[in-house]
């Protein structure tokens, strides 16, 4: 038993007094009768011996009533330990798109908001954390209003990140009883994290582990037109099946409403299918890849893409002619063109998306001062050496753009023997790394130090062959060997073709299919905007200004935390449509939790928030005692009245 004001027992001592007192009302002088009344002596005598009985009873009856009183108003209570001190509850919940999936009452989060609400202690302070947001010190009512605001994020927390929001919690409050209810499917959960206990410190923990109805689940994971390829007649699906049986699928591709393209398909159990779907003409603009299976996640079962119309891209070669660019740079995609440094028009330069330079003879000032203006503005550059070049001419041009310094030139055989993967120019080329291949070789090369370069490929020496680098609002290319049949074979292996035609293809707005909620992205909209122009993004209900830059010919947007809704979103200039792109939620969340990994790995995790709350409950819970002291007052009075009527 524990008291709320322990003080107020002291007033216990206070009892000793009438008890002195009555001990010497006791010893007080007895007169003697005589004895000619001796018979009425011993009546007299019994009845003294009673009254002296009542007497101490009364007395012990009153004690028992101010004991009682004196301890009743002590407040006294029974509770566990967790129940002595102040609670501070953080209540986690996972507010991820892979929270939408059913469960046997509705939603996993909209039946963990409603479990929430109606089961969580009236008394306490709580702090409310979700993959987007943190709330703290909220009372009960202030709680629940944060609890109806909620909605599904595209952002995803990861379990440390949501340890160290509650360490910083807790620190701030080292007096209070510190909980952290965490409530999610554990989707994405690393069960080392909670044995790390520079992040759990000192708060106790309790898991709702949610599952959904569904044991099985079916995706689309990824949409890709083949590298490449300009024609966009076959589109890939990539399919996923997670789940123990195999699943029968019909796929269409669907425009305002109107099915283009259907596909039968078949995907084994725990397994992936690619499959190409040939489209029609018409197969422009805004569609919709679905599949119609009603499995554990609907959200992706429906892709969203936007196919723009090929637009040709402008390549302009300066200098000595290159044959293997005519090859790569096709009428049917590009329009290319080649002048001499002497025949050159600079306004030409303009309306070119891409140029080459590829000289013997000086480069002049002026076309200097033009290529720098044309970099400057957004435009990309490829500068690849003639074998005729001197040291000195390239450090001029290299010292102009001040990209490096060329230090030798070397006429030895060297081999191109590694591909930087992670460059941009590779972007969708490699379905896997390739660690062996037929390496490509270079008699001549300029040995150079470059400064803040992004290397594309590299010579076995770790020297780059061909490198990348940002300048201002464009990019350039320099390759450290000359491309001509006599200098090395680069130009007849495989390697040619993705790197030089994807240069091409990065100097233009050429967007995405689709892009990523909650991911950072970039945005290419080709248009020639003024410098008080602000284009907006609008669909699915949102509207919104992304951050952008002005470029010579395009306008880039960048998106991360906005939208948040998969969709079509619509390109405005004021108030007119220039173009659309589409969202899709990442395929991350679209993978089902491994349930046996999860319960193993969490602490006695439980099914429900509401089994959690009532455990939360039942450890805040003080018994309290007062009433029993009362009635046990009343009891000592109702004893006292009976010992002083009738006894």
């Amino acid at each position: 038993m524990q008291f709320k004001h322990p003080e107020i027992l002291y007033a216990l001592f206070a009892l000793a007094i009438p008890v002195f007192v009555h001990l010497f009302h006791l010893q007080r002088f007895v007169p003697t009768e005589f004895t000619n009344v001796k018979f009425l002596k011993k009546i007299q005598l019994q009845t003294r011996k009673s009254s002296q009985l009542k007497k101490w009873l009364v007395l012990l009856t009153r004690l028992g009533i101010f004991a009682a009183l004196i301890i009743a108003f002590a407040q006294p209570y029974k509770a566990k330990k967790t129940a002595s001190k102040q609670w501070l509850t953080s209540l986690y919940i996972d507010n991820s798109v892979s929270m939408q999936a059913q469960g046997e009452k509705g939603s996993l989060f909209k039946r963990s908001i409603q479990e929430l609400i109606e089961n969580t202690p009236q008394n306490g302070i709580y702090n409310l954390l979700t993959n987007n947001e943190i709330y703290t010190e909220l009372t009960k009512k202030a709680l629940d209003l944060r609890l109806h605001e909620i909605n599904y994020s595209v952002h995803t927390e990861d379990y440390k990140s949501i340890l160290l929001k509650q360490k910083e919690i807790a620190s701030k409050h080292p007096e209070k009883y510190n909980k952290l209810v965490l409530i999610s499917d554990f989707q994405h959960f690393n069960p080392e994290v909670m044995q790390d206990s520079s992040l759990t410190g000192s708060t106790a923990f309790s898991f709702v582990a949610l599952q959904p109805e569904k044991n099985f689940n079916l995706r689309i994971d990824s949409l890709y037109f083949e590298t490449g390829k300009q024609d966009k007649k076959h589109l890939y699906v990539q399919l996923g099946n997670q789940g123990a049986e195999k699943r029968q699928i019909n796929l269409s591709i669907v425009k305002n409403k109107i099915t283009l393209a259907k596909k039968n398909l078949e995907i084994p159990a725990n397994g992936t299918l690619v499959t190409p779907v040939q489209l029609p003409d018409e197969a422009t603009g805004d569609l919709e890849v679905k599949i119609h299976e009603n499995d554990a996640y609907l959200f992706d079962n429906t892709r969203y893409i936007h196919i723009e119309k090929p637009r040709k891209i402008s390549v302009l070669s300066i200098g000595e002619d290159l044959a293997f660019l005519r090859k790569i740079y096709t009428p049917d995609s590009f329009h290319y063109n080649r002048r001499t440094i002497a025949s050159l028009n600079y306004e030409l330069l303009e309306r070119q998306h891409l140029i080459l330079l590829h000289s013997s003879k000086p480069v002049p000032g002026i076309l200097t001062d033009k290529l720098r203006e044309f970099v400057q503005k957004g435009g990309s550059l490829v500068f690849i050496p003639h074998k005729d070049n001197t040291v000195a001419a390239l450090n001029q041009i290299a010292g102009n753009w001040e990209i490096g310094r060329m230090e030798e030139k070397v006429q030895n055989p060297l081999k191109i023997t590694k591909i930087h993967y992670d460059n941009p120019v590779f972007q969708g080329v490699f379905e896997k790394r390739i660690t062996h291949f037929q390496y490509p070789e270079v008699n001549l090369y300029f040995k150079a130090g470059f400064l803040h370069e992004q290397p594309v490929l590299s010579f076995e020496n770790q020297m780059s062959f061909i490198t990348g680098f940002h300048k201002a609002k464009g990019r350039i290319y320099w390759v450290s060997a000359p491309l001509d049949k006599n200098s090395g074979n680069f130009t007849a292996s495989p390697l040619v073709v993705p790197v030089f035609y994807n240069i091409a293809l990065q100097s233009t707005p050429q967007n995405r299919l689709y892009y990523l909620l909650g991911k950072p992205n970039t945005i290419a909209v080709k248009l020639k905007a003024r410098k008080d122009e602000v284009l907006h993004l609008q669909g699915g209900g949102e509207s919104f200004i992304p951050l952008q830059d002005i470029l010579r010919e395009k306008v880039l947007l960048y998106t991360e935390n906005q939208p948040v809704t998969a969709g079509f979103y619509h390109i405005y200039n004021t108030d007119k449509p220039i173009s659309s792109v589409a969202y899709n939620y990442a395929k991350e969340e679209s993978r089902l939790p491994d349930r046996t990994n999860v319960l193993n790995s969490l602490s006695k995790p439980f099914s429900s928030v509401k089994t959690a709350l009532q455990q939360i409950a039942n450890a805040q819970h003080v018994d309290s005692l007062f009433r029993y002291f009362i009635l046990l007052a009343l009891l000592f009075l109702f004893l006292e009245i009976f010992f002083l009527k009738y006894f």
